[in-house]
C-alpha cells in the first residue's frame, strides 16, 4: 500500500498535478491580470526542433526517484510528443516502475487529438489511449487491459493533454505577468488550468 501510494504521488508530481480550477465567470480581482486564451501558434515557428529530447531528474530533496525523457517528432501533418520515464534509485529498489507516454498534436490549430500510456508497475500494468472526436465534442479513453471504453463530453474547440500541454507553454510568446488558460484532458474529463 506505502508503495502503490508513493507512486501515484511520484507521477502525479511527474505527469502533471491535478489542473486547478478557474472559475467560470466574474472579472478578476483588483489588480490582477485577467486570464487570456494562449496565443495562436505558428507551426513553422516552433521553438524546437524534430528529434529535440530534454531529459528531465525528478527528485525529492537529494532523493533521485525517477528520470524521464521527452521526445518531439514531426511527423509531417502532425507532431508526436513521446515521454520515457523509469524509476531511478531507491524507488527502483523499492518499487520500479516504467512507461511510456506519447501525445499527437494537430495543427493548424493548436490542438490534442490522442493521448496513450504503457505504464509497467508491480502488480499493475495500464495500457490505455484517448482520443478527441472534436466535430462530436467527445472523447474515447480506451482501457486496454480490462476490455472496456469510455466516453466523456469535451465542451473546448480545442484541449491538451498533459504532455502537450508542457510544449503549448513553450510555443507562445510570453511577458512578464502574462497568463494563459489552457482546457486539459486527464483521464476521463476536461479540466482548465490557469
Amino acid at each position: 500500500m506505502i508503495r502503490t501510494s508513493f507512486l501515484a504521488f511520484l507521477l502525479g508530481v511527474a505527469l502533471g498535478p491535478s489542473p486547478a480550477r478557474v472559475p467560470a465567470a466574474g472579472p478578476p480581482a483588483a489588480g490582477s491580470p485577467a486570464p487570456i486564451s494562449a496565443a495562436p501558434v505558428d507551426f513553422n515557428h516552433l521553438p524546437w526542433t524534430d528529434g529535440e529530447a530534454l531529459t528531465y531528474l525528478i527528485s525529492l530533496s537529494a532523493f533521485e526517484a525517477a528520470q524521464g525523457t521527452f521526445v518531439a517528432r514531426d511527423k509531417g501533418d502532425h507532431w508526436e510528443f513521446n515521454l520515457a520515464i523509469a524509476s531511478r534509485g531507491l524507488v527502483d529498489d523499492f518499487y520500479p516502475f516504467t512507461g511510456t507516454f506519447w501525445c499527437i498534436l494537430a495543427p493548424p490549430t493548436w490542438r490534442s487529438v490522442e493521448y496513450g500510456e504503457y505504464r509497467f508497475e508491480p502488480r499493475r500494468t495500464i495500457k490505455e489511449r484517448t482520443r478527441i472526436d472534436y466535430p462530436r465534442h467527445l472523447g474515447t479513453r480506451e482501457i486496454w487491459m480490462e476490455g472496456k471504453t469510455k466516453t466523456f463530453p469535451i465542451a473546448e474547440e480545442t484541449v491538451d493533454d498533459v504532455g502537450a500541454m508542457l510544449y503549448h507553454l513553450r510555443a507562445g510568446t510570453w511577458n512578464p505577468g502574462d497568463r494563459r488558460l489552457l482546457h486539459v484532458y486527464k483521464s476521463d474529463s476536461e479540466k482548465e488550468a490557469l
